[in-house]
């Protein structure tokens, strides 16, 4: 099997054992589903990563996870100003 597709089966299993995570605990907040997604997305991505050839499809796995990052800067940033009641 090949470490592309070995990445793709690991993500949709990952997803899929969030969503359902989400749903039996009933506590379906989307900032919170996207906060596990990208940790465990993150963690599937430095497992798999191959460091010494970079394919081509690993560049768009990057922008991804810059993409993702900003994202959870933007929760995170919403988190603190509501803490402070602004």
């Amino acid at each position: 099997m090949k470490k592309q597709q070995t990445i793709i089966i690991a993500l949709a299993l990952w997803f899929t054992i969030v969503s359902v995570l989400v749903l039996f605990v009933q506590h379906s907040d989307l900032e919170n589903f996207f906060i596990i997604s990208l940790l465990g997305f993150l963690m599937i991505m430095l497992v798999l990563q191959q460091s010494y050839i970079r394919p081509k499809y690993q560049k768009y796995i990057w922008y991804s996870i810059v993409a993702g990052m900003l994202v959870f800067s933007l929760i995170v940033a919403e988190k603190v100003l509501e803490l402070l009641g602004l």
